[in-house]
């Protein structure tokens, strides 16, 4: 009877099939955590794949022959360096490790191979922690961190003896203690985490700009150009501050002082030391920001900010405030501003801030004279926002008027469009009126999630609106838009906003904890602890101990290190020293077992019948105990030593001269 058929049984299950069907999840799990920056194609020729390796290997018994897979494989990684260019090299390289990965299912699977598996799925893990380090990702990582424990472990078993079956009980066993490895992990992963120091630099930073999305506004306002990014719920920032009314939610981020008769743009500014340097009179608002890579320089901040703490950023009289470099991970700053805004009293420059195109349509100057008559600036101002807020004109962000007079289309012809054309036509008729003004981008509102204390802001929340100079008053704010048009998204959709703003809070706290976990954070936080554990009152309490102490902490040393000592030696170097003195005699016959063969199928190899049965012997006697989970005790040890002098005392017959 042969070994695997002394195994055999109804309630027993191969360990190849488990085998397969963890590193199929694991693939899998590898490439859900990049699959969101794959392009259609890819994802389809991964899924294609893999259906067809299942079908091939579970319907037909078929496995295609190595040499086409090698050239299949090379075939994609010569295409990739066509697809690969400088500014983004992560997206091409994820999407070819992905089908790599996928080919890897199409040929038979030895103990080589599984492990490529794992290390490409690893490599695609690691991909997606280079596009975006979001909270999935950790889900993802657990997953696979486990997953592949329990693989490697299926997988040593299977290369001892590739036929091999275990009753459910055993292979539970054998899985739940898989599962100790990556556990006794976590607190020394934990440690190295708390105390490695952090820098600023981001390792593999220069791959490309993968993780950099899309803003909704740009260096300038082309009219009817972005209406688009209204229709966008990806988040562009959030801001940890106090619940606001919606009046303040302006979020500050370039301001244009340019009109060409279509686009709105912003003229060079000089830098200042400081935003700061005039009288404050208001309520000061405290922000966190935590910005998303979106490819520019601007640092959104409640409208408007006095301090903004961040090392590589500029500031700018207008209250912009700009990154020294392109946003292209994740930022984190503090900002102070200082409510209301009408309190401020910035330079007016009446040249720059009146200027107008020269073949501006005198319709437009017509109807702000007509509706300014006789008014002071203010009630001028008031009177020109009235008349576009409450007025005939209507918001919408189709078929926006798109000629070369847009203006003229919106406020005598179609009189509708989006937030640019009611601050476009608001800003040209204040200047048309002698009132300095400029047009503002940025964001307005935001959602509120009271779970994390913090307003999300999307990309959907892109706009632009007016700042106008009244003498006594200062810039004030100015907005035409219908403010029906603005009303926040946490209106829509109400149960799946809950749930958004739960999983939202998740990965804030991730961003914020561990994300931005800094070297301010570790010294802090060492101080803390310091502070807390009263060290300094400590202190001479610990000399006059000293040597007690310094006996203990010995002592628990000590022990710890036998312990790990015993552990090495215990059952599993047994197990080792038993299989190296079982080859050591075979090989002393001439039969040398290969790294690549399994007990019993090293024993097939053996000619002579009784030196073969008696190897058979041992190496049953053996995997009974060592494939059911068994302890090696002293009697199991006697006995199989005796089989391996059975083993050396086997008469060989000697060959024909």
């Amino acid at each position: 009877m042969g070994i695997s058929s002394y195994l055999k049984g109804h309630n027993q299950i191969e360990v190849e099939y488990v085998l397969k069907a963890v590193t199929y999840v694991v693939a899998g799990f590898a490439y859900l955590s990049v699959c969101r920056y794959i392009g259609l194609v890819y994802s389809g020729l991964f899924m294609v794949m893999i259906i067809l390796s299942v079908y091939l290997e579970y319907g037909k018994k078929y496995f295609v022959p190595r040499w086409l897979i090698n050239f299949l494989s090379v075939s994609v990684i010569l295409l990739s360096f066509y697809r690969v260019y400088t500014e983004d090299l992560l997206e091409p390289t994820v999407e070819t490790l992905a089908i790599l990965l996928a080919i890897k299912f199409l040929e038979e699977k030895k103990f080589r191979d599984y492990m490529q598996i794992y290390m490409l799925s690893v490599f695609l893990l690691t991909g997606s922690a280079l596009l975006s380090i979001d909270f999935i990702f950790m889900v993802f990582f657990v997953l696979i961190f486990f997953l592949v424990s329990i693989s490697i472990v299926l997988l040593t078993y299977h290369t001892e003896s590739p036929l091999l079956r275990l009753d459910k009980g055993s292979l539970y066993k054998i899985v739940t203690r898989s599962l100790l490895i990556p556990l006794m992990s976590i607190p020394l992963t934990a440690l190295i985490f708390l105390v490695l120091p952090r820098t600023n630099f981001h390792f593999l930073g220069f791959l490309g700009k993968a993780s950099v999305g899309r803003a909704g506004f740009a260096d300038n306002v082309l009219l009817g150009d972005v209406s688009n990014i209204q229709l966008d719920s990806s988040i562009i920032f959030r801001a940890q501050t106090e619940p606001l009314g919606s009046e303040h939610l302006y979020w500050r981020g370039i301001v244009f002082d340019h009109f060409d008769g279509t686009s709105w743009n912003a003229t060079e500014q000089e830098p200042v030391w400081a935003l700061n340097n005039m009288p404050i009179r208001g309520r000061m608002v405290r922000q966190t920001i935590y910005l998303e890579p979106y490819g520019n320089r601007y640092m959104f901040t409640l409208d408007k900010p006095i301090i903004v703490y961040h090392l590589n950023r500029t500031l700018y009289e207008n209250f912009v405030v700009m990154a020294r470099d392109d946003i292209k991970s994740k930022l984190r700053y503090d900002v102070v501003s200082v409510l209301p805004v009408r309190d401020y009293a910035i330079k007016d420059d009446e040249v720059k801030f009146l200027q107008l195109p020269k073949d501006l349509s005198p319709d437009i100057i017509a109807l702000a004279k007509t509706l300014t008559a006789g008014m002071g600036k203010k009630q001028a101002a008031e009177a020109l926002v009235g008349y576009l807020r409450d007025g005939q004109y209507k918001y919408s962000t189709e078929k926006l008027p798109q000629s070369s007079t847009p203006l003229v289309d919106f406020l005598f012809k179609q009189k509708y469009g989006n937030c640019e054309y009611f601050a476009s036509a608001l800003a040209v008729m204040l200047r048309a009126s002698g009132i300095s003004a400029n047009v503002v981008g940025g964001y307005k509102g935001g959602i509120y999630n009271a779970v994390g204390g913090y307003y999300i802001v999307l990309q959907k929340n892109a706009h632009v609106w007016v700042e106008a100079y009244i003498k006594d008053t200062g810039w004030v704010r100015l907005d035409a838009t219908p403010s029906a048009s603005l009303e926040s998204t946490a209106n829509d959709k109400k149960m799946f906003m809950k749930l958004r703003l739960v999983f939202d809070s998740i990965n804030y706290l991730w961003n914020s904890l561990v994300i931005n976990y800094n070297l301010d954070k570790q010294l802090s936080l060492f101080q803390n602890i310091y502070q807390h554990t009263r060290l300094k009152n400590l202190k001479l309490s610990f000399h006059r101990f000293k040597p007690v102490v310094v006996v203990i902490v010995v002592a628990i040393v000590g022990v710890v290190l036998f312990k790990l000592y015993r552990l090495v030696l215990s059952r599993r170097s047994v197990e080792l020293r038993l299989i190296a003195r079982f080859t050591g005699i075979l090989k002393g016959y001439g039969y040398e077992r290969l790294s690549s063969q399994g007990l019993e199928e090293f024993v097939r190899t053996i000619h002579e019948e009784e030196l073969k049965s008696a190897a058979a012997a041992f190496v049953l006697d053996f995997e009974r105990l060592y494939y059911k989970d068994k302890p090696f005790t002293v009697g199991n040890i006697k006995h199989l030593k005796a089989q391996l002098s059975m083993i050396r005392k086997a008469t060989v017959p000697t060959p024909p001269p």
